[in-house]
């Protein structure tokens, strides 16, 4: 990090979206196969207690504070509200596959994370 600081740049991290839960595909397309109504979200059986007690987080706050221009951008701040992690948008499903979001949730997140935070390359 110290070679990015010491050309003038800003250190960027980007943190992990919250994941897949076990079965969502299967669980999100199951109401299209047998034709039922789906209601948003229900295919997340687990509530989010968030992330600042996991070592990777504890060292993204270490590395903050040795870094002052460090920008740190975590998805979860845009997809997990409360304790309840959004897995669809409008009943379209945010993922691609277990570890990535598809474009237009990244589209959508990218706008709301700009309303609610702000440009942070500004």
């Amino acid at each position: 990090m110290n070679v990015i600081t010491k050309s003038g740049a800003k250190p960027v991290i980007i943190k992990t979206i919250y994941t897949m839960p076990p079965n969502y595909m299967t669980c999100f397309y199951k109401h299209i196969k047998l034709r039922t109504n789906y209601i948003d979200n229900a295919c997340n059986p687990f509530m989010w207690i968030g992330d600042v007690n996991e070592w990777f987080s504890q060292l993204f706050v270490t590395m903050k504070n040795e870094y002052p221009s460090l920008i740190i951008i975590d998805p979860k701040d845009i997809q997990c509200l409360g304790k309840t992690c959004r897995t669809d948008i409008d009943g379209v499903p945010i993922y691609r596959d277990v570890g990535h979001i598809t474009d237009y949730t990244s589209y959508i997140f990218g706008e709301e994370y700009l309303k609610k935070f702000s440009n942070p390359f500004k």
